[in-house]
């Protein structure tokens, strides 16, 4: 910037010109001395961090050395100097976990004290159960039939076989019904003791509903 103060021209009077002046300029940076001052004595972050890790690491060798120290000085120092208290040495008990000094040789344990139900406490009566069934087996007759090999369809014969019997009767009773019948259309005489007893054992089992049958049947023709 320039400034300065107004001078007559010669020659020509009424103009003035200016007179120039050169201010220095001020330097770029703080406006005051103060924060200059300020500005320097501040540390950067870094410088400050890197001196917290030094110092944490100074520390920490120190206390290791003085703990190596004391472990060295603990080890070098003979048994005797330890101060030991009679009252802690008398009171002291050895106790023995399978020594019994009492009778010069191992414990004795009571089983009543330690007596847990094991798998083979549940399974001694099962097996003293399995040998004797075994043995009346072995005593008894052996029987064939149920050595030899079954057929495919034992089961269903045996199912069926309960069925069955329930039939049996009935069925019975329908063949001395047939005979009856067949017997009575040829005419036969019933003249031998043979065939009127066997009329009479088939009258005697004969089943009330053949009797219904037969009326119906009677009815019919």
């Amino acid at each position: 910037m320039i400034y300065g103060t107004s001078l007559e021209v010669p020659g020509m009077p009424g103009l003035r010109c200016a007179e120039p002046t050169h201010q220095p300029q001020q330097p770029k940076g703080p406006s005051n001395i103060d924060e200059m001052a300020v500005a320097t004595k501040e540390p950067s972050t870094a410088a400050v961090a890197g001196n917290t890790l030094e110092e944490q690491t100074l520390s920490r060798k120190e206390k290791l050395a003085s703990l190596r120290k004391r472990k060295a000085e603990a080890d070098a120092a003979p048994p005797s100097a330890v101060p030991e208290d009679p009252a802690v040495s008398k009171k002291r008990e050895f106790r023995f976990r399978n020594y019994d000094p009492t009778i010069n040789g191992p414990k004795r344990h009571d089983p009543s004290l330690h007596a847990q139900e094991t798998v083979e406490e549940k399974v001694k009566d099962l097996v003293a159960n399995v040998t004797a069934s075994d043995e009346i087996i072995r005593a008894s007759e052996l029987d064939l039939a149920k050595i030899q090999p079954k057929k495919p369809n034992w089961d269903l014969k045996r199912d069926l076989s309960k069925k069955l019997s329930k039939l049996e009767p009935m069925t019975q009773a329908a063949f001395a019904t047939l005979i009856r019948r067949r017997m009575q259309a040829e005419g036969t005489a019933l003249t031998d003791e043979g065939s009127a007893a066997l009329v009479r054992e088939m009258n005697t089992d004969r089943n009330p509903t053949d009797d219904q049958s037969d009326a119906s049947s009677d009815g019919e023709n």
